[in-house]
């Protein structure tokens, strides 16, 4: 339906809003004969006062009545303080914009599919035959979890460091393939993309494969069928403007083109059902009530504040030994789902010292993001004067391998993160017994040290509620940099007690709370203490805590965080210096120990590397397994990453056979029988 026709179809006689509060964004509708003006704006965290300055903001006079309907899953603490009648579950509002665009969805049965930032709902409604209304037969709602929801989305987007949203869509369009990835659970499906990022994989293939994953999330909670209705199918919500969404939403769940309906209002269709389902209400009045809602506290459960009195953050030692002569040093990469790290050690005066160091963003390219980091460290070797005999390399990270051969790491030399991260502890904090903690971008670890040998440990296990991507996902939502992530949840006063079970129930916890306009700060501690508990609960599970416990990884610069741990565990926690690159010392004191087995390509040469890294398609077009396999290549040697069989992988483990000196061996054995 184009604008005239719509605005052919206003009511003449009153003058009438529709809000739509959804989990990020605000839309609103207002129609007037004649005139029809749609309203955009972003939530923040603060639904309340969203609608607050969208009503001032559009200017209306303040004594005059306007019909107001008010729909979307933010509406929590509003109905609680508003007249009820202006309230309509999504369901209603929906039916009555579709009776109102009837000439464009006429037909006996109406399927819609409402996928926006946090939720996933379908409807279906079939036609009365004597009223002709619309009824509604059949709905579908997600649980708590928003396993295919934009926001995943949208954070991806940021992630993968593409301008908008649009963009991304418009990359995950283009691309030709893509690759299985989680459709059960969004924090499994930012696990498999990070592991798919280790392997090399292009991030535009990324890209359409998270838009896939989210259509086949859609399909499975419906059914393993899928949409079952036969009637049009009208698509709505912040998806829908995705063509990414519609494309792979059409392919899985075999939505013919003469079904589907993409109506121009997809965008505000719940505001439009919303305004004309409104009741007689006066604007002024009801913005004194969000004002009093946004000046009142919020009464909830809450532990009280993080406490912060008995951790301890050890400084590093950075007294750099200018022009040393340094007969053997190592080198050790750590490439993680977000970050690189590189650490350059050697013994010196019978002391192990660091000699350079370098930790940057692992921005979806490990291979580029870890030769970036080395070149990085040799500038340091250079600028301070080092004059090394000799380097060997280790690493480190869910990327280990695929580094290890582009750096020309001996495979023994290739150390799994509970090895790595403990040898790295030992070796700037000493100590004898202690359990580490130690969250990353992704992963998160436990580990118990007992003599000064690991005794026991473990990871955790897809859910990344214990890690930092659970705080760095929301401090870009409330666009705030995560370095003054823990700096403001300091200043908390009264916590809300969120649901700590994964990470995504957390978030969506989350948003409850800000429906009833809690203050960051409280917001940014409680994610941190959901964050702990969780780790404790899923990690640790049970294991004993020693007395003494030290805490690394980049999130341990979050002194929120540090002071969560020291909270739930009311005991002090020991942030060793440079614990951001411990897992890097670890790889370099690994490779130190046993140096003999070491192999390196060198600083020059890998500062010139020519390499290819890219999907290879296998040649067995019989085989059931649809391995993502990749491929690297440096001048004649190859590396395989991917193939479950092994079938190529196998190969990177061959080595060419020397032939044996028959006749110096003949003289041998003739020379020691002679003797």
């Amino acid at each position: 339906m184009n604008k005239d026709d719509l605005l052919s179809k206003l009511p003449v006689d009153k003058k009438r809003l529709g809000i739509d509060l959804g989990s990020n964004n605000l839309k609103a509708v207002f129609l007037e004969s004649g005139e029809i003006k749609t309203y955009l704006k972003k939530i923040n965290g603060n639904p309340v006062l969203a609608l607050k300055d969208t009503l001032e903001e559009m200017a209306l006079p303040s004594d005059q009545e306007i019909y107001l309907g008010i729909t979307g899953v933010n509406t929590l603490s509003l109905s609680e303080k508003l007249d009820k009648d202006y309230f309509l579950n999504e369901a209603i509002s929906i039916k009555e914009a579709l009776i109102f665009l009837n000439s464009e969805v006429d037909h006996d049965k109406i399927a819609v599919i409402d996928v926006g930032a946090s939720n996933q709902r379908y409807y279906e409604y079939k036609k009365d035959k004597h009223s002709k209304r619309l009824i509604l037969e059949y709905h579908c709602l997600q649980d708590k979890c928003g396993a295919g929801s934009g926001l995943l989305l949208e954070h991806m987007a940021k992630r993968f460091e593409y301008g908008s949203i649009d963009e991304f869509s418009k990359v995950a369009n283009r691309a030709e393939k893509t690759i299985r990835l989680s459709a059960r659970c969004g924090v499994f499906r930012e696990s498999d993309v990070v592991h798919q990022q280790q392997k090399g994989t292009q991030k535009e293939v990324l890209a359409a494969s998270l838009y896939r994953a989210s259509a086949e999330s859609f399909k499975n909670m419906l059914s393993s069928n899928g949409i079952s209705s036969k009637g049009k199918i009208v698509l709505i919500g912040g998806l829908s403007l995705s063509e990414a969404f519609i494309k792979y939403l059409v392919e899985v769940c075999r939505i013919s083109s003469e079904q589907l309906v993409v109506l121009e209002q997809r965008l505000y269709l719940n505001a439009l059902g919303a305004a004309l389902g409104g009741k007689p209400a006066q604007l002024h009045k009801i913005i004194s009530i969000l004002k009093n809602i946004l000046a009142k506290p919020f009464s909830y459960i809450s532990h009280g504040p993080l406490t912060l009195k008995e951790s301890k953050i050890m400084q590093p030692r950075e007294d750099w030994p200018y022009g040393a002569d340094i007969s053997l040093a190592t080198l050790g990469i750590d490439i993680g789902s977000v970050s690189t790290k590189g650490a350059l050690i050697a013994k010196i005066e019978g002391e192990f010292r660091l000699l350079a160091y370098y930790y940057r963003r692992t921005e979806i390219d490990p291979v580029g993001a870890a030769l970036d980091v080395i070149n990085q460290i040799y500038q340091q070797m250079k600028e301070r004067r080092y004059r090394i005999n000799k380097v060997i390399a280790g690493t480190t990270g869910s990327g280990r391998q695929l580094t290890g051969f582009i750096v020309g790491a001996s495979s023994e030399h290739i150390v799994d993160e509970i090895t790595a991260q403990a040898a790295g502890i030992t070796t700037v904090y000493p100590e004898q017994e202690f359990s580490i903690i130690e969250f990353g971008g992704q992963d998160s670890k436990f580990i118990n040290i007992h003599q000064g040998v690991v005794v026991d440990f473990a990871m955790n296990n897809a859910c990344a509620a214990g890690t930092g991507a659970l705080l760095e996902k929301y401090a870009l939502r409330r666009g705030i940099r995560i370095e003054d992530f823990g700096k403001i949840a300091l200043k908390a006063k009264n916590p809300p007690d969120i649901d700590s079970t994964c990470a995504v129930l957390s978030e969506q916890s989350i948003i409850k709370f800000e429906q009833h306009n809690l203050p960051l700060e409280d917001l940014l501690a409680a994610l941190t203490l959901a964050t702990a508990r969780n780790y404790l609960a899923k990690v640790v599970s049970g294991r004993e805590i020693k007395e003494k416990v030290v805490f690394q990884g980049a999130t341990a610069f979050n002194l929120g965080q540090v002071a969560a741990l020291e909270t739930v565990l009311g005991r002090g926690i020991m942030v060793p210096p440079w614990p951001h690159i411990t897992g890097a010392i670890g790889a370099a004191k690994y490779a130190y120990d046993t140096f003999e087995l070491g192999k390196f390509r060198g600083f020059d040469k890998i500062a010139n590397l020519k390499y290819t890294v890219q999907p290879y398609e296998c040649i067995n077009k019989s085989c059931g397994n649809d391995c993502n396999i990749t491929k690297a290549k440096i001048e004649e040697e190859e590396f395989y990453i991917g193939d479950r069989c092994q079938r190529y992988s196998s190969k990177n483990k061959e080595k060419k056979i020397k032939q044996p000196n028959l006749f110096k061996e003949r003289q041998n054995m003739m020379e020691e029988a002679c003797k």
